[in-house]
């Protein structure tokens, strides 16, 4: 039985010509490493400073972790967010549109601030729920919000018979203008 490297950075095991493991199994990251990746992602995403990070990395046994090794982790989970959030909205028409907001506190150049962070949720043809939308601002303005609205429907959103939100007037604005008089608006209460 031998090691065998894999120009591609896979490696397998064989015995005899035969693999005995398939190349998954011996991935360049193991799930142990992906759990790792994901803490760090985590703890970053919810504004855990980069030193904390490196704090909590040492904690769980691991020899630390610098500012540019969390930054090039939590890129990759950029990237990932970015591709959800700008993908074609294809799943339509979507009759029902969910609208919902929420304010957050984040760190942003060295101090805490707060955020609004905006939510669309609709039904896709196949009755199910879909995230079809997500965005961070300053406020809840009727600009942000049509700016938002826009943004859903140069991706595909379509087909929208009755939206569902808050009573906000810059909202009810944003969704007269983008939708028109073709759409309901019903003023759902947070219990």
């Amino acid at each position: 039985m031998g090691y065998a490297g894999r120009h591609d950075g896979a490696a397998h095991i064989e015995a005899e010509g035969r693999e005995l493991l398939p190349p998954s199994l011996l991935e360049p990251r193991r799930r142990s490493e992906k759990a790792l990746l994901a803490v760090i992602q985590q703890a970053y995403g919810e504004g855990v400073s980069t030193r904390r990070v490196d704090d909590l990395v040492k904690a769980l046994g691991c020899e630390g972790i610098s500012k540019s090794q969390v930054s090039r982790i939590c890129r990759g989970l950029d990237e990932v967010v970015e591709k959800f959030l700008s993908r074609p909205l294809d799943g339509g028409p979507y009759a029902y549109l969910w609208l919902d907001a929420l304010t957050q506190k984040v760190r942003e150049d060295g101090r805490i601030v707060n955020v609004s962070v905006v939510v669309g949720t609709a039904v896709n043809t196949e009755g199910k729920r879909e995230s079809v939308g997500l965005d961070v601002g300053t406020s809840e303005d009727g600009a942000f919000w049509l700016s938002f609205l826009r943004s859903l429907v140069a991706r595909g959103l379509t087909g929208v018979a009755l939206v569902i939100s808050d009573a906000h007037q810059g909202l009810r604005d944003a969704i007269a203008t983008v939708f028109g008089g073709a759409c309901g608006s019903a003023a759902a209460r947070t219990l």
